[in-house]
């Protein structure tokens, strides 16, 4: 299938059913309410208290909002996962409805998110290789999570489904890949610049459904190109290597982050301290 097919095709789909898509696109929003109103009951307690001279919310209340915060942000992050999971779902079978694909996100949401982490892992195991092999494994094993939906695979199965997809296609793949983001980028700058940024919001979440029925219509036609049946089982052993090189990656990155940033001393404190003393807003230098 070429590319304006597949992008007429993705079209239809996406206007046929773009009530329901639009509302799993906003149904994960609905769990960051909870960690918004905990954020501002806090900051309306601490601004209230610092108005009648008080120094702030107590220990206690601060302890108590901090692990309310902690479980609301858990809830957001679940949510959206679990958003994301059912608009996969709803998107692999359009058929469903808004409470099915919900509940088959559900069910499918701890596979779901260990393909998810296991392609995160062997990406960034890729990245350690100065770059290139991560961008290149990054588009092998970009069907993995719908190979869960579609295929009911698992695990590195689901992985190694769709390198064994991809095999043979990759520059197609990158190509029409390629050629939507860029669509999508430009819509993203001409409509953000008419509205001085707030389109770009716009086009992203208007975007994001046509997005992935686009990539479920290239991951179609390549199982119609090479068949069902793929040896999911030969490249195992190479994503283990590159899953186990992602793990040791984060902790590499982090340490990199934390050695990069610039140190802060004492005496580098005093000095701006002493410079904002110093500074006279209306630039009048102060009166010796």
């Amino acid at each position: 299938m070429g590319t304006s097919d597949l992008i007429k095709k993705s079209w239809e789909d996406y206007k046929a059913h773009f009530g329901s898509l639009i509302g799993l696109v906003f149904t994960p929003l609905l769990a960051g309410v909870p960690l918004a109103i905990i954020i501002g009951i806090w900051a309306v307690m601490a601004y209230g208290s610092n108005q009648v001279g008080g120094s702030g919310t107590s220990p206690v209340v601060n302890w108590s909002l901090g692990i309310l915060s902690l479980i609301a942000l858990i809830v957001l992050i679940v949510g959206v996962l679990w958003g994301y999971s059912a608009m996969l779902a709803k998107i692999v079978n359009m058929g469903l409805s808004y409470k099915e694909s919900l509940r088959l996100g559900w069910k499918k949401f701890w596979t779901f998110l260990w393909v998810s982490i296991l392609v995160g892992l062997i990406t960034m195991g890729g990245n350690m290789l100065l770059l290139i092999p991560g961008f290149i494994l990054s588009i092998y094993t970009m069907f993995a999570i719908y190979a869960v939906f579609e295929e009911e695979k698992k695990g590195l199965a689901a992985v190694s489904r769709s390198f064994e997809l991809v095999k043979g296609y990759w520059w197609a793949v990158f190509g029409r890949g390629l050629l939507i983001w860029i669509i999508l980028g430009a819509a993203m700058m001409v409509i953000g610049l008419l509205t001085l940024g707030i389109g770009t919001y716009v086009v992203t979440i208007f975007g994001a459904p046509f997005l992935l029925i686009f990539t479920r219509n290239m991951y179609r036609n390549l199982i119609h190109l090479k068949g069902t049946k793929t040896n999911d089982e030969a490249k195992k052993p190479l994503f283990i290597v590159f899953a186990i090189l992602g793990l040791i990656a984060w902790p590499a990155y982090i340490w990199l982050l934390i050695a990069a940033t610039p140190e802060t001393t004492f005496e580098d404190e005093r000095q701006i301290d002493y410079e904002y003393e110093d500074f006279d807003y209306y630039g009048v230098e102060p009166a010796e």
